[in-house]
């Protein structure tokens, strides 16, 4: 292990200050709740675009989104 890699370890800031340890865990968390979210509106956006209705598939449409 060289000295640079030796000096990076030691200082890990989320064990050392609170609120940057806070605030790493909520973009961590939000990050990952984000994606699903958005993982379930894309889902919901496919079977819009496929369905056999008619009526269904233009409320997926661009024009009525805008």
């Amino acid at each position: 292990m060289n000295s640079t890699t030796f000096t990076l370890s030691i200082y890990d800031l989320s064990s050392i200050s609170l609120p940057f340890c806070k605030i790493r865990i909520y973009f961590v968390l939000n990050g990952l709740n984000i994606s699903r979210y958005l993982l379930c509106l894309i889902s919901l956006n496919r079977w819009m675009i496929t369905s056999r209705d008619v009526g269904i598939r233009k409320k997926s449409s661009p024009e009525l989104t805008r």
